[in-house]
Order: structure tokens, then C-alpha cells, then sequence
């Protein structure tokens, strides 16, 4: 599904998925997806409700970080986005060896290996050159990790007339994230055909995998966003934090408002959120701004978080809202994600409710 989601919004103009979950919830699957953690907020009472923030960009080329500036050069993800960069002919080529084993996570994959055909493969001779050794050929791109295999160059085995051709094993790669991939069943072929010892260790994880896979065939589809689908979703979410923890997070929302006569001036929406306080909306009309409205709901919520215990409050804002106005209230950034829309960012802040509020 996240796949889906990917291919959905890549190349639609949208710089990142970002995402929170909880410990107890789903942050390893995440990271197994190819999300970036970008911070954790600790929740010392109960670490289970540590709440943790992951991104994953969409467009090498214009993506930035936010506060995040190290990025590790070796990472399987920075790999495949060097192999995107190359903007190679989609139909001319397939990523072999460990590469599809690595997109699905079944192992860290080493340089990245592509058979080519021979169209391509003359075409990047001619602008890479040929490395030759033993008699086996490949081309290798700048940057060393990436290097292009053509027909009969591949392996040093001897080759047999039921061998698929390259032509074969292109036509049917795997198109993920943008990017074609040999299938596992002719990576298991040619695994078990070398015969190494690092091959049979890949042929049983292979083999478990494919063994996995076949009784969970499924159809994914875009459907409407329900309000039913919102419940059927969030029952599901209910009672896997019951089983998790013990409880389902004590989920409860109130709002406060600011009123002249009958016309409403201002409003604050507020949840509790698995002990802390969340500020979801505050709204206060554009002539009433400045005049002390924003903060007397602000007090009002963070009195009512009191009253049910929450250690903290925290708020999540765009660099045009109120980003000061927190700060001023004694918030303090956790961190930025830089990179939407209209050179715009989006702002984490938490505040200690046993803080003074700042004047």
C-alpha cells in the first residue's frame, strides 16, 4: 500500500510523505519502507507513547531537510535515488543481484547491478568506457556504486540454452518506486545457478519470501475517504492500542470559544492525545488579532490539560500561521521540515505546562 501511495503522488509536484506513529505502534515497518527519522518525542512516563516522526522525500532533486543536514551517503535509499539520477531508458534496462532483494527488505544490498540492453549498453560504453576483467565486462558509473552488465558478461558460469536472455529478464522486471526491477524468480534462478555460498543463503531468503507471498494476494484501490472508512480505520487502530498497551489512548476532544454577542470571534479545538494535550485548531478573527483573544483561549486549554494531568502541550503550525504566537506562549521548536509548497515549512513546537506562560 505504501508503494501505491508513493507511485500516487511521485511526480505530482509533492516534495514528501510525512508521517508520526507510536512506539508500541508501527516505526520499524516504516523504517523497512524507507522513512527518514526526523525526531522523537519521548514520553518518559510511559515509553511505549513516544511519539516518532518519519519523511520520506519524493524528488531527490528538490527535496531538502529541514533542520536534518546528514544524510548517510551509503544508505540503500541514496543508492537508488544516484540510479534515478541517471534518468535511464525505462524498458532498456533491470536492477539484478541483491537490488530486488533489497527494495523488498530482505537484505542490504552492496553496489547496485543492472543488465542492460544492447542498445544501451553501447551507448553508455561510449561514454564510460568498458572494464574487461577475466573476460567478464561491466561499465562502471561515476561514483562507483552502480555498475551495468551486458549479455554474456554477467557470469562467470557457463551459459545454458534455457538460461533467459537479458531481453527476456528486462521485459519482465518489476516496476517499484520508479525504478524496473529483475523479478525474484529469475534472481532465485541465477542465485542457484552460482551456487555460492552468499548465493544459497540468498536462494533460502528468496524462497521464504515467494513462500510468504502466496496467500497474501490482495487488490489495492483508491476509494472516497468516509466518514465510515474513518471508523472502520480507527476501530482498527482502538484495538491494536488495547492490545498493545492496555488502553486506547483516552482519546478526548473540547473546544473553547470567544464570542461578541452572538458572533463568534475565536475558537480553540483541543484533544487529549495518549496523556499530552494537542492543540488541533486555533482560529481568531482577522480584526480581533493582537487584542489578547488567542492567548485567553490558549490559557483556557492549557488549564484543561491540567486538569486531566498532560505533562506537555504541543502544537503543529505553517511558517505563514502562528509560529511566534507559540513562542510567545512558551513553546519551543522541536523541529522544522522545510521543503512545501510556496517556499513555506511546517513547525513542531511542545511547551511544559508547568511552565509560566511568557508576557
Amino acid at each position: 500500500m505504501i508503494r501505491v501511495l508513493e507511485e500516487s503522488f511521485r511526480g505530482q509536484g509533492y516534495n514528501n510523505i510525512n508521517l508520526v506513529t507510536l512506539e508500541f505502534a508501527a516505526p520499524e515497518f516504516y523504517k523497512k519502507c524507507g522513512f527518514e527519522l526526523e525526531f522523537i518525542r519521548e514520553n518518559d512516563p510511559n515509553p511505549k507513547l513516544t511519539k516518532i516522526f518519519f519523511v520520506k522525500y519524493l524528488n531527490e532533486k528538490s527535496q531538502t531537510q529541514g533542520i536534518l543536514t546528514e544524510k548517510n551517503s551509503c544508505s540503500t535509499s541514496v543508492k537508488f535515488d544516484a540510479l534515478r539520477e541517471l534518468d535511464l531508458p525505462i524498458g532498456q534496462y533491470a536492477i539484478t543481484g541483491s537490488g530486488p532483494m533489497g527494495i523488498r527488505n530482505l537484505k542490504e544490498i552492496g553496489d547496485i547491478d543492472i543488465i542492460v540492453n544492447e542498445e544501451l549498453w553501447d551507448d553508455l560504453a561510449s561514454k564510460y568506457g568498458v572494464i574487461d576483467e577475466n573476460g567478464i565486462k561491466r561499465i562502471e558509473f561515476p561514483g562507483g556504486i552502480i555498475e551495468a552488465l551486458g549479455e554474456d558478461s554477467f557470469y562467470s558460469v557457463e551459459k545454458e540454452p534455457e538460461d533467459p536472455l537479458f531481453k527476456e529478464r528486462i521485459k519482465n522486471a518489476e516496476l517499484i518506486d520508479g525504478l524496473p526491477f529483475e523479478s525474484l524468480e529469475h534472481v532465485l534462478y541465477y542465485k542457484k545457478k552460482m551456487g555460492r555460498d552468499k548465493d544459497l543463503r540468498d536462494v533460502e531468503l528468496i524462497q521464504e519470501y515467494l513462500d510468504s507471498q502466496q496467500n497474501k494476494s490482495f487488490l489495492i484501490s483508491e476509494e472516497q475517504a468516509t466518514k465510515e472508512l474513518d471508523k472502520q480505520i480507527y476501530r482498527g487502530f482502538q484495538d491494536h492500542a488495547i492490545q498493545a498497551t492496555g488502553s486506547d489512548g483516552d482519546l478526548k476532544t473540547y473546544a473553547f470559544t470567544a464570542r461578541q454577542g452572538e458572533r463568534l470571534i475565536g475558537a480553540v479545538v483541543i484533544k487529549t492525545f495518549w496523556g499530552a494535550l494537542h492543540i488541533k485548531y486555533l482560529w481568531v478573527s482577522e480584526e480581533f488579532r493582537g487584542q489578547g483573544v488567542g492567548r485567553a483561549l490558549m490559557e483556557h486549554a492549557f488549564d484543561k490539560g491540567r486538569e486531566f494531568g498532560c505533562p506537555f502541550a504541543y502544537v503543529e503550525t505553517m511558517s505563514f500561521q502562528a509560529v511566534d504566537f507559540y513562542k510567545r506562549l512558551g513553546f519551543e521548536e522541536n523541529f522544522v521540515r522545510q521543503g512545501y509548497a510556496h517556499g513555506t515549512s511546517f513547525h513542531y513546537l511542545q511547551k511544559n505546562l508547568e511552565q509560566a506562560v511568557k508576557q
